[in-house]
This record gives structure tokens, sequence and C-alpha cells, in this order.
């Protein structure tokens, strides 16, 4: 682990770990001593196997992982059994205030409405998306 940043335990004592430094997420599974990669750890960048300082993880009932990936302003998903993950909500750097921009999102769940719902650092609130509206 390089800079742990967020953690979610599921139900069966699986750790899913946020890395900063590493850009990537990883599986812990219970009594494992070696983790599994997730999403990202393709060198930082923007693609959709890539993340850029990942800072919160969350997974659905669906198994589905969520990124908050601080660096590229934007929450990733990937759906159980996909290679890559995809973009649900997009920020994009704007003045304090305006729009619906996400300015470093460091933490991220999904509601039982599914709702997305995002702490948004620089903006120094918590947002609610509809998945796939930017």
């Amino acid at each position: 682990l390089d800079a742990p940043a967020g953690i979610y335990v599921t139900t069966d004592g699986d750790l899913y770990i946020a890395e900063i430094q590493n850009d990537r997420v990883t599986c812990w599974r219970r009594n494992s001593i070696v983790g599994e990669l997730v999403v990202g750890g393709h060198g930082r960048g923007a693609g959709v196997h890539q993340l850029s300082g990942p800072q919160g993880v969350w997974l659905n009932s669906d198994g589905a992982v969520y990124v908050a990936d601080t660096g590229n302003n934007r929450i990733m998903c990937k759906s159980a059994g996909t290679r890559d993950a995809e973009v649900v909500v997009r920020g994009h750097i704007i003045h304090d205030g305006e729009g619906g921009a996400l300015r470093g999102p460091t933490g991220v769940l999904v509601g039982s409405d599914g709702l997305i719902y995002v702490l948004d650092c620089r903006c120094h609130r918590v947002s609610r998306w509809q998945p796939g509206v930017e």
C-alpha cells in the first residue's frame, strides 16, 4: 500500500482500499496477504483504466465499485465482471460555487435511492448526482 486514503469493508470482511500514490483501488480478501487490483493501477492518468490520486471507495449491493478519482475530478464505477471502469460523474474545474463542477472529490457512496453522493472537498460540500448526468 502507498498512501491509503479510503476504505470499504464488505460483510464478508474483504477490504477495498483506495491508494493515492499508486493510483489504484485494491481488494484484500479476508485472511489474504496479497491484494488484488480492482481499478486503476496502470499509471496516473484519465483513461478508463487509470486513476489519479483516488481517495474514496464504495461498493453497492451488486458488487460495483465506485471510486472518488480525486485528481481527475470524477467518480468512476467498475461493474462486477467488467474490465474497465466508466465515468458516472464528471466534474470540471471552474470558479468556486458555479455550476455542477466536482473539485477534488474525496468520498463517494450510493444511496438506496440509486443517487450518488459525493464529498466534494474543494467545493466544501456534499453533492448528489443522478448516475450518468454531468
